[in-house]
């Protein structure tokens, strides 16, 4: 499934995502987001979120070829 399975094209799609991409900007100028960490999803990771998905899914890797 790809981003793009939500609209009913890429154009319209590309037009969402770059509406919601210069709000982001709008708002980062402004001070009003969490900074780099925080994406147009306005999901904002905490420091060592990506590592520990990174080691969750290799322990669940190792554990699926060794069974």
């Amino acid at each position: 499934m790809k981003a793009t399975d939500a609209f009913d094209n890429e154009t319209e799609f590309h037009e969402v995502f770059g509406a919601m991409q210069e709000d982001s900007d709008v708002l980062l100028t402004a001070g009003e987001l969490a900074g780099d960490a925080e994406s147009v999803s306005e999901t904002v990771y905490e420091p060592g979120d990506c590592g520990r998905a990174a080691a969750g899914h290799f322990v669940r890797r190792m554990v699926d070829n060794t069974a």
